[in-house]
């Protein structure tokens, strides 16, 4: 894991690093500029010294003896002979004219300082690598305040970003000490405006967390509400059988398979909603063809609607790709064919049609039966929601279930009266590929119940 910290003071110590480096570099150069001309005027004006000491005694001096023994002397005389060396052991070739020049020797290389006087030729060499002895110490003495410096900066930059990051360090800390179910949001009005974005993110996510929390058990306990009642017929019944004389009785025996049929039916609405909510926006979306899978849903619900002597037909079906959750869809198209088919009543008339209108896929289920009065059509998309005048004993899940299936497949849910005297849903949803000239209407016979 990566920390902040560290690339922080890493980068800045490599900053001090090769600041002072580069100091270090220049001062160097510059002391050994120093040094060049200082000791050029050195030699020169040493060289210059001998010319008038040959001149005014063209015997060997005394005092061209005494020289430093960083610096060479050699006179030659007008035949180009050696006259005097002050070290024998250096050997030094002779320029050809006055002035400095750099020679090359076994023993390094060496600035050379050349003064004619009379017809004799005077050279005063020193050797670079003195010099850049010199020049070395130079610098690091000046480096001396430099390098305490960058010192002084490394610890300061430590304690500053130490110190900045200090907020950072308290979130972590807030956040780490908080209970399992503490979902309160962090707030950023306290934190630097780096973290700001962060924090406001996590404040956004804690408040989904918060919500799905809040809607599974409001789930929880709607679910215990709404089973308590079949599950507690169920035991009356149990209990008339257990008496012994019930059980011959069909008319006895007909609660029962009700109330059974009522609490798989809730039970298995519980699940599907459950299963939706839950998985939100991952879900493993693929191409289906929404149009055979509403007539696959059709054709599952003949005997349902034969039972009721509902009129089941599906009068319009474009072809229509939808990119979404085939399981999804499927429990969208079900729960509304079951409920137009539950609801009706005996010899109503169910119509579905799917159709493509522009970028968008529409599923309509119209019945002729009592509908649902405008000021309960909001009210029944909620969880365990009916209808003030609902027939029969609904659960209220099948209409939440649409929602929460077109919701999550971006589209929209509209509830209406239908043509036919009833209730229209109509479910809009948006086409995946294809163009509208591309694809043909398909529609034909109505399928219907035998």
């Amino acid at each position: 894991m990566t920390s902040i910290r560290t690339r922080l003071l890493a980068w800045l110590t490599v900053a001090i690093v090769a600041a002072a480096a580069a100091q270090g570099a220049w001062q160097y150069v510059h002391a050994l500029r120093q040094s060049d001309s200082l000791f050029d005027y050195h030699l020169r004006q040493l060289a210059l010294a001998l010319r008038d000491q040959v001149l005014a005694a063209p015997q060997r001096s005394p005092a061209l003896t005494r020289t430093e023994p960083d610096v060479v002397i050699q006179i030659w005389d007008a035949n180009g002979e050696h006259d005097y060396a002050s070290h024998a052991d250096v050997v030094l070739p002779r320029l050809d004219r006055p002035g400095f020049g750099d020679v090359d020797t076994p023993r390094g290389r060496w600035r050379v300082y050349a003064a004619r006087a009379d017809r004799r030729m005077i050279q005063v060499a020193q050797p670079h690598a003195m010099r850049e002895a010199v020049a070395a110490r130079s610098a690091l003495r000046a480096l001396a305040g430099p390098t305490t410096l960058a010192i002084a900066l490394a610890a300061l930059a430590w304690f500053a970003v130490t110190l900045g990051l200090r907020p950072v360090a308290r979130l972590a800390s807030d956040v780490r000490g908080r209970a399992p179910g503490d979902l309160r949001p962090i707030g950023a009005a306290h934190v630097p405006a780096e973290v700001a974005p962060l924090v406001a993110s996590f404040d956004a996510l804690l408040e989904r967390l918060a919500q799905s929390q809040a809607a599974q058990r409001s789930l929880i306990a709607d679910a215990a509400h709404a089973l308590r009642s079949p599950l507690t017929a169920l035991s009356l019944q149990v209990q008339a059988l257990e008496r012994g004389d019930a059980v011959a009785d069909p008319a006895q025996r007909e609660p029962l398979r009700a109330g059974i049929e009522r609490a798989t039916r809730l039970v298995e609405q519980l699940l599907a909603l459950a299963r939706s909510e839950a998985a939100g926006d991952a879900f493993a979306a693929r191409d289906v063809a929404f149009d055979e899978l509403v007539r696959a849903t059709l054709t599952t619900a003949l005997p349902l609607a034969d039972a009721h002597g509902v009129d089941l037909g599906f009068v319009h079906a474009d072809a229509v790709t939808v990119h979404g959750d085939p399981d999804a869809l499927a429990a969208l198209a079900a729960n509304l064919v079951d409920n137009a088919i539950r609801y009706s009543g005996r010899g109503a008339r169910v119509d579905v049609a799917v159709r493509r209108e522009g970028a968008h896929a529409v599923l309509e289920v119209a019945d002729s039966g009592p509908g649902i009065p405008p000021a309960d059509r909001e009210r029944v998309l909620d969880r365990f929601q009916r209808g003030d005048a609902a027939p029969g004993s609904g659960t209220g899940l099948g209409l939440a279930i649409v929602r929460t299936a077109v919701e999550r497949h971006g589209g929209s849910l509209a509830l209406d009266t239908s043509p036919l005297g009833g209730l229209s849903v109509r479910v809009t949803l948006p086409l995946h590929g294809g163009s509208p000239a591309a694809v043909a209407s398909t529609a034909g016979p109505p399928l219907r119940p035998v």
